[in-house]
């Protein structure tokens, strides 16, 4: 593979790199090629659409409140603007933008909300119900490292791994 920078040859390797879609989450085994000359780096990533449907899945088991990176994950997932996202729930733009900017934490509603729409409007292949009564009430706090990592699999498929240090 050629650089497209400077059209020197890249190397190809298998590493761990961030998800920047969703904050706190590592996609492990990927190809990355890299340019010695300029620095360019290329990250391939089977199946991204299956990958999304795979964290969205992972995100509404959560336990506790959504912060505001899943909080953004999750709307662009739907693929809402905020704007849009707000009058869909009947919020305005600006609360929409407190919650994912961690400046104020969702309603347990509106948690609740967002997850259903995830949960009824992509048809992920199994979403207990029951688990959402389990969601704790209280605001999600910024935890350090990643929370969630994610491998490729076989046929276009994705798994959550645990992540080795």
């Amino acid at each position: 593979m050629k650089c497209i920078q400077c059209g020197s040859a890249m190397t190809t390797r298998k590493e761990n790199v961030p998800y920047t879609a969703l904050p706190g989450t590592v996609l492990v085994g990927v190809e990355v090629s890299r340019c010695a000359n300029c620095g360019e780096s290329e990250i391939t990533i089977p199946a991204i659409d299956e990958l999304n449907r795979s964290l969205a899945a992972a995100v509404i088991r959560k336990p506790s409140r959504l912060n505001g990176g899943e909080i953004r994950f999750l709307r662009s997932y739907l693929g809402y603007s905020g704007a849009d996202f707000a009058k869909l729930i009947r919020s305005s733009p600006a609360t929409v933008s407190r919650w994912e900017g961690d400046a104020q934490p969702i309603g347990h509603h509106s948690d609740m909300l967002l997850r259903a729409f995830v949960m009824l409007d992509k048809k992920v292949e199994s979403y207990p119900i029951g688990q959402f009564v389990e969601i704790v009430d209280k605001s999600a706090k910024p935890t350090k490292g990643p929370q969630y990592a994610f491998s490729p699999s076989s046929h276009k498929k994705w798994k959550s791994v645990e992540l080795q240090n």
